[in-house]
């Protein structure tokens, strides 16, 4: 038979080495990441208090689609009706 080799703590200590190493990288990755989203989000922020909108333009664009609407309704019923129904 083989040789059998006892494993001591000191063959796992690169292991837990590189364990360790690969939750550092984790951890900075998660902070990089949170720091971009929090970047993010403050900026859509800033992009939303930069565009108000009129009240003006409010009025125009409900008055607009009123005229739409009203227009699609007056095409609708003249419209003669098809079938037997």
């Amino acid at each position: 038979m083989g040789k059998i080799k006892k494993a001591g703590p000191l063959c796992y200590a690169p292991l837990v080495q590189k364990i360790k190493e690969m939750d550092s990288a984790i951890k900075d990755m998660k902070m990089k990441l949170d720091k971009i989203k929090s970047d993010f989000c403050q900026e859509k922020q800033n992009d939303s208090e930069i565009d108000e909108i009129c009240p003006d333009e409010i009025g125009s664009e409900l008055a607009m689609l009123e005229i739409m609407r009203n227009a699609f309704i007056d095409t609708v019923a003249e419209e003669d009706p098809e079938g037997e129904a």
